[in-house]
């Protein structure tokens, strides 16, 4: 069986976009953050799997075609490609329950985190054991999508983090590390 780091893609691997009331929908619009190679390289020479799970909404809300979507991911996984990063798979969900307008798009969905239909995939996909994995995101979302696989989670304070940890019950159980290098320093140190 293989280990895993699913990592959300926006808010964790890139940062978010929304300028003038726009997403990101372009090529252009994709940065990194500064320690995201260096982070996913010491998580890929440990010997996690990559794999990034996210809500894409945007193609059910008329926003972004899915062609469109598919570029943007194939940039991103060129860009760590040249830094000597394999991102192994994106999975990712295209629906939205209420705010769709396109059809078949607007529904409840098995595959748009919190729930796990993406992660069961991946998992299926690349024999992943998830006893040995880790799910690193900046939401509640991710955190209780990894918690339903039994995925240890770890939320990083970059995009959302910050706004997701004031949130977090004072009862809930969250290891909170500041960005994706110190979170990915952390995993392997825990070997």
């Amino acid at each position: 069986m293989n280990k895993a780091v699913f990592l959300d893609r926006d808010g964790t691997i890139i940062r978010e976009f929304h300028q003038g009331g726009r997403d990101l929908t372009n090529i252009s619009q994709v940065k990194l953050y500064h320690n995201v190679p260096r982070a996913l390289k010491l998580l890929q020479q440990s010997g996690y799997k990559l794999i990034v799970i996210t809500n894409q909404s945007l193609i059910a809300r008329g926003i972004i075609p899915e062609r469109q979507l598919m570029l943007i991911h194939q940039y991103l996984k060129k860009l760590l490609s040249k830094k000597g990063i394999k991102i192994d798979a994106i999975y990712y969900c295209p629906h939205h329950p209420t705010k769709g307008i396109i059809k078949r798009y607007s529904r409840i969905c098995s595959c748009r985190k919190p729930q796990t239909g993406l992660i069961k995939k991946a998992i299926k996909d690349f024999h992943i054991d998830p006893k040995q994995s880790f799910f690193i995101g900046d939401t509640l979302r991710d955190k209780q999508a990894a918690e339903k696989m039994g995925i240890k989670f770890v939320l990083i304070l970059t995009g959302y983090g910050r706004k997701t940890m004031r949130e977090i019950d004072k009862k809930m159980s969250v290891l909170t590390i500041g960005n994706l290098l110190k979170a990915s320093k952390w995993i392997v140190s825990a070997l």
